[in-house]
């Protein structure tokens, strides 16, 4: 008898496991949410509660991203919620929020989604309600599975915010987005890059209470990219001046979810390219002093090296790529001893005079090393990664 009766229960556990495992399918994403916010009302007071969600409450399983499907479950739940007289706040509300979250995961022919309310606690937090549906991909808009370039940047800011904890006073800048690896040819996906990082900086909750301008920054968000026959490969560090941690986080696009014209290769051929010095403010390397020869000697010689890209001296007249210096150079002590700090912007412009990239770079020495090296300050701020980009600037695709 008692025999009898465990393999009863225990008949009973399985079938109850099995159908939690198993999603129950939905007509409509619509249909989907008005059932799921049903099921809250068993566990909350619908009148007095306010639910937290927002328009990055809803993940791609696979890649961490959010996808048009994100913003359009974040819409759906959203009406079900306020047809329900539930508040909806983009903000966490109370001691202990309640929040909803979710995921989907796109398979061939169907679209598998996990609803949660969360009640968060300063102790721990808990599930009041987990709900799992599934749709038919083709009840879906493909348009909403789609994946672009600036979906990954997002996700990769995501990934980055959590591994990081940035002061509020931070002030940083989005470099210039270039080739990963030495010697890879530079594409038009570069500048696409960077601005769909910076895109993504300023939705960001955690990256967006900072200050992204084009002042010398304590901080650097630096993006990579790398193609091949299959995929791109999109990397984002984040290098911090005053301390020794990088962060480095990457993803990939399938080949297909790429516009080509953001693969194709600058033809350098026939390319001219000039460099010459400006001066706007006091403190500024004057033009004709032997300072902004030291400059432009670095610039031209380093880029020819490292790049085979051959710039001139810029002269009246000339029409074609420009780079236009502007160092400043300021003397101040610390503790006794004496340092020279340089602050370099180089700003690259087209023939129309229309700007390519605009490149930052920082750096100081010793007074004493200055007065035995002048090329060793210029040497310093013109480093590896200020070229790098300086270089993807001057070879970047324009139609």
């Amino acid at each position: 008898m008692i025999t009898r009766t465990m393999i009863s229960i225990w008949a009973a556990v399985f079938c109850w496991l099995l159908g939690m495992a198993t999603a129950v399918y939905g007509t409509s994403l619509e249909g989907i949410a008005q059932d799921v916010v049903k099921s809250f009302a068993e566990k909350i007071d619908s009148q007095r509660a306010t639910v937290q969600i927002a328009p990055d409450s809803f993940i791609h399983v696979q890649s961490g991203r959010r996808l048009g499907l994100s913003q359009e479950l974040y819409n759906v739940f959203t009406a079900a919620l306020s047809k329900a007289n539930v508040k909806v706040s983009v903000q966490e509300v109370g001691a202990e929020p309640l929040v909803v979250s979710g995921d989907y995961e796109i398979a061939e022919k169907k679209i598998t989604i996990t609803v949660r309310l969360r009640q968060m606690g300063e102790v721990y937090s808990s599930d009041l309600v987990v709900r799992t549906v599934a749709l038919q991909r083709s009840d879906v808009a493909e348009t909403l599975l789609a994946d672009s370039l600036g979906r990954a940047a997002e996700g990769l800011v995501r990934k980055l915010a959590s591994q990081v904890i940035i002061p509020r006073a931070t002030t940083f800048q989005v470099a210039q987005a270039i080739p990963s690896g030495e010697n890879k040819a530079t594409m038009r996906i570069g500048r696409e890059f960077q601005q769909a990082i910076q895109a993504a900086v300023r939705s960001s909750k955690r990256f967006g209470i900072v200050s992204l301008g084009k002042d010398v920054p304590i901080t650097w968000l630096r993006p990579e990219y790398a193609v091949d026959r299959t995929k791109v490969t999109l990397l984002l560090k984040i290098d911090k001046k005053e301390s020794r941690d990088n962060y480095l986080v990457q993803t990939s696009l399938d080949i297909e979810d790429m516009d080509s014209g953001l693969l194709q290769v600058y033809d350098d051929r026939n390319m001219v390219v000039c460099a010459e010095v400006a001066a706007r403010e006091r403190g500024d390397v004057q033009p004709g002093t032997d300072r902004a020869e030291m400059l432009l000697q670095v610039v031209t010689d380093e880029l020819l090296t490292r790049y085979n890209i051959d710039v001139t001296r810029c002269k009246e007249g000339f029409s074609g790529r420009k780079i236009i210096l502007r160092m400043h150079r300021s003397v101040k002590k610390t503790d006794g001893y004496a340092f020279v700090s340089s602050r370099l912007q180089a700003d690259v412009t087209d023939q129309k005079g229309r700007q390519l990239g605009l490149v930052n770079a920082s750096a100081r020495i010793s007074k004493a090393a200055d007065g035995r090296d002048h090329g060793a300050l210029v040497r310093k701020t013109l480093e590896e990664e200020s070229m790098a980009e300086l270089a993807s600037a001057v070879l970047i695709y324009q139609r």
